[in-house]
């Protein structure tokens, strides 16, 4: 996420202390580790938050100088940042969803699970995990059009 190693070492030291404090909060509602998870997600999130602009400025540092040995143009740069700012708002969304919904759809996404591994894994059957990925998927889409309105 935040794509330094030291700092990232630095964040899960920090995590890893913030979870050990906090391990009172840690109701048994969902499984550790997607507790854990969201500890961490959050945790990463709000320095991403705090560092905004040193992120911001890296980013179109990274997309000029990777457009700017090519014949690529300026509103090719432009189009680029973009592209990364609506993922970075998704990822906001991403990580304003509960524990359970965010781990379900990176379950799905980013690790690329099937519908019958998640069932297994969730102990649920395959028509519930089908409903709670697309009223998950409508709950994003809807955030994203209150932040996007314009979007289509």
């Amino acid at each position: 996420m935040v794509k330094d190693l030291n700092i990232a070492q630095d964040l899960t030291q920090d995590v890893l202390v913030k979870a050990f404090t906090k391990l009172n909060t840690f109701k048994g509602k969902s499984s550790f580790s997607t507790w854990l998870c969201q500890v961490t997600y959050t945790h990463c999130i709000d320095y991403i938050r705090k560092h905004k602009n040193i992120y911001t400025e890296e980013l179109v540092e990274e997309n000029y100088e990777e457009l700017q040995g090519s014949d690529a143009g300026i509103d090719d740069i432009h189009e680029k940042i973009l592209l990364e700012m609506k993922i970075n708002r998704v990822k906001q969304i991403l990580g304003e969803l509960k524990a359970e919904e965010r781990s379900l759809i990176l379950m799905k996404y980013q690790d690329n699970m099937s519908i019958a591994e998640l069932s297994e894994t969730l102990k649920l059957g395959q028509s519930a995990i089908k409903m709670k990925l697309k009223r998950t998927r409508d709950k994003i889409r809807e955030r994203y059009l209150e932040i996007n309105p314009t979007a289509v």
